[in-house]
């Protein structure tokens, strides 16, 4: 239910809406919400067909899987009796408040699912509703979740130290690897992709410059330590010009790895992560690290930049506004904003969209709504769902 009010455009003013129940790092029971525009569809995946337009946010998660997401009194009566249903309890039941027991009151309120068990391997869609007076009472408010059959995905980590050609000078990174594997896991969960972590491979090469890998070194790499079946994930002290690659089976084949003759092509598709670059560093912030690494995992599944434009040039891809810092995708997702409303004062989240002040947002969208742009910009969960689903042979 929304209420319409007449103004420059129409504006849309509902009485309850979601976000996540926690504010920090990613953690698999707290997914984020897909909650941009309106009137929006989700697109095929694993063989659902696209959805009608959704009125409202919707929300992934795999099956089983139990998560808590905070409901919020926005403009209705902090005292007012609501209570949660499911609109198919096969698919998603509530776990909390218990069957017909009314939320608690207040203007925030935690409310618990669970994902169903069901044997079909297509995903479920179902409805979380929001009641007004009684657990049959009308419904005021919808949440739309759709809950996904596992995929699992085997990442294969390479901590790889750089020497320079007299075999000198390097040092491996430091990353503490599960905790951010951990977060990483956590960012994919909402799109039901398990990522198995293999033992991390530990190895030393020489190289141009110690601790810093160039672009057209990359097959030097793969030489070391390939290993078919899984994503090699390879982690070093610096990149050249990136702090992060990510190269999917599709398009790795067309990648040139130096720009004179003889042209070299990359042996194999990866993922590469620096923990610096230029003047660029991570300092091995956790959440920094595990956002970059899920971003670069997009790209392995064949997502794009949400903005990316036709010159090459991430200066001009550059985004300050809400929408597009949104995506786990946008190629440069800080949250620093150039003078916000009364410098801040009165905008008080205007740098959290859920994961802490001046930290990056983790949406793997799930609405398609810039529907005109290039595939994988948008719509991106049932992207990446669909290109999994092919199997090993196209995804590794």
């Amino acid at each position: 239910m929304a209420i319409k009010l007449a103004g420059m455009k129409e504006l849309r003013i509902v009485p309850i809406r979601f976000e996540r129940a926690q504010t920090g790092a990613p953690d698999i029971a707290f997914p984020d919400i897909d909650d941009r525009g309106y009137n929006a569809k989700v697109p095929e995946v694993n063989g659902l067909a696209e959805s009608t337009e959704i009125r409202g946010p919707v929300m992934g998660l795999t099956k089983k899987q139990e998560v808590s997401i905070k409901m919020i009194r926005e403009n209705i009566d902090t005292a007012a009796e609501l209570f949660i249903t499911s609109s198919d309890e096969s698919a998603i039941s509530i776990v909390s408040p218990n069957k017909g027991e009314k939320c608690s009151s207040g203007k925030y309120c935690v409310i618990k699912l669970k994902g169903g068990d069901f044997v079909e391997c297509r995903p479920k869609p179902a409805k979380i509703e929001v009641r007004f007076g009684a657990v049959d009472g009308p419904i005021i408010f919808e949440l739309t979740t759709y809950i996904f059959t596992p995929l699992p995905i085997f990442i294969q980590p390479h901590i790889v130290t750089i020497h320079d050609p007299a075999g000198s000078g390097g040092h491996a990174p430091t990353m503490n690897l599960n905790d951010v594997m951990k977060q990483v896991k956590a960012l994919w969960a909402c799109c039901g992709v398990q990522l198995h972590v293999q033992p991390e491979k530990s190895f030393a090469i020489n190289l141009l410059t110690a601790n810093k890998l160039a672009w057209s070194e990359i097959n030097n790499v793969y030489t070391e330590s390939w290993q078919a079946n899984t994503i090699n994930v390879y982690i070093m002290q610096e990149l050249d010009s990136a702090l992060g690659y990510g190269f999917s089976k599709d398009t790795f084949a067309g990648i040139k790895l130096s720009n004179g003759p003889p042209a070299v092509m990359m042996s194999h598709p990866a993922v590469f992560m620096g923990m610096n670059s230029g003047s660029s560093h991570r300092s091995n912030d956790t959440y920094w690290c595990a956002n970059d690494l899920a971003h670069e995992l997009g790209h392995f599944f064949t997502l794009w930049h949400p903005t990316d434009g036709p010159d090459n040039s991430w200066q001009t891809w550059r985004r300050n506004e809400t929408w597009s810092m949104r995506f786990l995708m946008h190629n440069h997702n800080t949250t620093f904003r150039h003078n916000p409303p009364q410098g801040g004062s009165n905008w008080a989240n205007c740098h959290d969209f859920g994961y802490g002040e001046k930290y990056r947002a983790g949406l793997i969208s799930m609405k398609n709504i810039r529907t005109t742009a290039g595939a994988g910009r948008d719509g991106q969960c049932s992207v990446v769902r669909n290109h999994i689903a092919q199997g090993p042979g196209v995804l590794y």
